[in-house]
């Protein structure tokens, strides 16, 4: 690809992720998703590893308590850096959804030969994905991480 169809490309993953966070903003705020239970598990793990206490639920019970150590720290991580706890969970799911749409994209134009914008849209506009951005949880991250893998063995292997 010539630099004019790969900046023509980033443009348009860019624009997908937009996308994705606008339906997903349209979906939550239409049907009122919000955190579920599971969600405040891994934020109090994260809060306790920020105070310093470890990666705990209960400060002196060391039991594995987060089935997603890496959304947790991250969770953590936008605590550390002085966001609230609904912040930190709104932009880490509207920030994930961005991620799995322009993975979406990217993965459509590997697939396709041709920019993803309705592999993109039609990830953004399930209401089950939009169910599970909105509960807080690591699963808009995992959708990315799985689609860019997946996106990117294509890429090499082409």
């Amino acid at each position: 690809m010539d630099t004019v169809e790969t900046r023509r490309l980033h443009r348009l993953v860019l624009l997908c992720a937009a996308g994705a966070v606008l339906i997903q903003l349209v979906y939550g705020l239409r049907y009122r998703f919000g955190p579920i239970d599971d969600a405040y598990i891994h934020l109090r793990v994260a809060q306790n590893l920020v105070r310093g206490d470890g990666p705990v639920f209960n400060v002196g019970d060391r039991v594995e308590v987060t089935s997603s150590p890496l959304w947790t720290l991250l969770l953590g991580a936008g605590l550390r850096a002085g966001l609230s706890s609904h912040a930190v969970i709104l932009l880490g799911a509207l920030g994930s959804a961005a991620l799995a749409g322009a993975a979406a994209a990217w993965l459509g134009a590997e697939v396709a030969g041709t920019p993803g914008v309705v592999a993109s849209l039609l990830l953004a506009t399930l209401p089950g994905f939009a169910a599970w951005t909105g509960s807080g949880m690591e699963t808009p991250l995992a959708v990315a991480a799985v689609a860019s893998a997946t996106a990117s063995m294509l890429a090499t292997t082409s």
